[in-house]
């Protein structure tokens, strides 16, 4: 009967072996499961952040792209709008200009000066007389 104690002892501790083993291997499997998994979840999360980094860049470069067609656009209407201050003060200038050039012919016309020498008591040259000088005396410094 001790023998069959004995037996009965060493089977148990024969199985305890084996299930310390199964449970040291299942552990060594588990950790290599977590340890897979956790590689899986890097992989994930590595490509999910590269996404988000690409995305924000995606978005700041959308942002750049439309700030600086704002800008341009800015400067496109202000400087159409210098330009047509410009133009509206060239057509302003030579209206002025047409006046005045209308003005200067006026001045010059023979009605207007005849009108003039009228007004200030001017009479028509008659005969003219010169004056001959003798012996070229003529005044010096």
């Amino acid at each position: 009967m001790e023998e069959k104690q004995q037996q009965i002892i060493k089977i148990e501790e024969y199985d305890n072996e084996e299930n310390d083993t199964e449970k040291n291997s299942s552990d060594s499997n588990d950790d290599i499961g977590n340890s897979r998994e956790n590689i899986r979840f890097a992989k994930k999360l590595t490509s999910y952040l590269t996404l988000v980094n690409f995305n924000i860049a995606l978005i700041g470069g959308f942002i750049i792209i439309c700030v600086s067609y704002l800008v341009v656009s800015n400067q496109l209407i202000s400087r159409g709008f210098a330009i047509n201050d410009v133009k509206t003060n060239l057509e302003n200038l030579q209206k002025e200009n047409r006046e005045l050039e209308l003005a200067t012919m006026n001045f010059e016309s023979y009605a207007y000066i005849n009108e003039k020498v009228t007004k200030l008591g001017m009479v028509k040259i008659g005969e003219v007389e010169y004056i001959e000088a003798v012996n070229n005396s003529v005044a010096m410094r």
